[in-house]
């Protein structure tokens, strides 16, 4: 299931202001998929989207909303996000458009690999009286809502079949993904079992019509094999046992890679850097690879201190920041810094294009990371000004703020 971003901020009367900045926009990857990096906002407690610098480009119409997420499919790639409206989940396209049949509310997005048919992208749906169906992302035909759920079981179990039983036969069938049908199955049960002493996971059974008890091995269904004398137990989704299926389906997004080269500085090593450099002290270091030196210059640097004030200097003595600050702490293995100045916090990213984040924030901590490419992702903070919460972009455009 989709987590939903920054939930108990919800019931807050809340509104959006977007602050336009001088600074350059994001390099051109973001503008290749710009529903990536959407950034979702809260106005008078409905969500909407914005993008990385404060523009609106969904309205506020959700209850709740999650960040977008790409996924391949058969016939081209699919960028989408769930959201949740009037109460039902539903999954919308970057212009804010429901990807489901008009009425139907989302159990399951899902992206399935056949070997013959490739990748698939389908959704489990669910019509107002609780009849399910199998849609394709994309595909306008309606879907025939003859199906409901076999309680106690995922009906996409891992890499499963999708099981669902027919509501006017009452058997189990299998939706074969190369015709996109539903076709009746030999099993007359299907469950999740697990060994009462919980020595393994749970896993899927079915029982065929001429009794025999199959298991569902990651691939196949072969015949089930039981330990001697151990009770199976039904599974419930709130028991304590492992699960062979996670169950999540939410946006993956991988986060920075920077190759830090540690170094360590004896205090021998800083009094003479204090001297080079005409600091007062040399307080913390951070060292980094050829790569990023190459591209940034930047191969070492240090938190200095000249009289009461502190600033960050590279390996040639050049100030990446001023000593005009109270206090300044590394972060995130020295690729970041958070300084400090009259009781405020702001953000100095080193490898990024934008200048620092002034420090006009009563707090202010990594909220997400927006992967651009290998090297570099776009970071969104969460702050507080005065007890209200705000999103902030590396780039220094504040997305919303709470008013309570």
């Amino acid at each position: 299931m989709t987590k939903f971003l920054i939930a108990a901020l919800l019931a807050l009367p809340i509104s959006l202001f977007a602050q336009r900045t001088a600074f350059p926009p994001p390099p051109a990857p973001i503008a290749q998929d710009p529903p990536m990096f959407y950034v979702p906002f809260n106005d008078r407690g409905k969500w909407g989207y914005s993008d990385t610098l404060g523009n609106i480009v969904i309205k506020p119409a959700f209850d709740q909303a999650s960040l977008f997420s790409k996924k391949a499919n058969v016939e081209g790639v699919v960028i989408s996000a769930e959201v949740m409206r009037k109460g039902k989940k539903d999954r919308i396209d970057a212009m804010g458009k429901s990807l489901l049949p008009k009425k139907a509310e989302l159990k399951l997005f899902k992206q399935f690999r056949r070997s013959n048919t490739g990748l698939q992208i389908l959704c489990l749906v669910a019509n107002k009286k609780g009849h399910w169906a199998v849609v394709q992302v994309g595909k306008e035909a309606k879907p025939g809502f003859n199906y409901s759920p076999i309680p106690g079981v995922d009906p996409t179990y891992g890499s499963a079949p999708i099981f669902l039983r027919n509501r006017e036969t009452k058997l189990i069938e299998q939706y074969d993904i190369a015709s996109h049908k539903f076709r009746p199955s030999d099993y007359s049960q299907a469950m999740k079992m697990y060994p009462a002493d919980k020595s393994s996971y749970a896993r899927l059974y079915a029982v065929t019509s001429t009794g025999d008890t199959l298991m569902f091995d990651g691939r196949n269904f072969r015949p089930a094999v039981f330990k001697p004398g151990v009770d199976y137990i039904m599974f419930a989704p709130d028991d304590k046992v492992k699960s062979s299926d996670s169950g999540f389906d939410g946006p993956e997004f991988e986060y920075m890679e920077i190759e830090e080269e540690e170094f360590y500085l004896s205090l021998a090593d800083k009094a003479k850097l204090s001297t080079q450099f005409k600091v007062d002290a040399i307080l913390d270091n951070a060292g980094f690879s050829r790569y990023l030196s190459g591209k940034y210059g930047i191969s070492k640097l240090y938190v200095a201190q000249r009289g009461s004030l502190f600033g960050v200097i590279d390996q040639d003595g050049k100030e990446l920041l001023p000593f005009t600050y109270d206090r300044i702490t590394l972060e995130d293995d020295g690729t970041q810094a958070a300084i400090y100045l009259n009781g405020k916090v702001g953000r100095k990213l080193f490898f990024t294009i934008y200048p620092a984040i002034e420090p006009i924030y009563d707090s202010l901590y990594e909220y997400h990371s927006y992967r651009v490419n290998r090297r570099w992702s776009f970071v969104v903070y969460l702050g507080q000004v005065n007890g209200e919460a705000v999103l902030v972009g590396e780039n220094g455009t504040k997305y919303y703020r709470l008013k309570r």
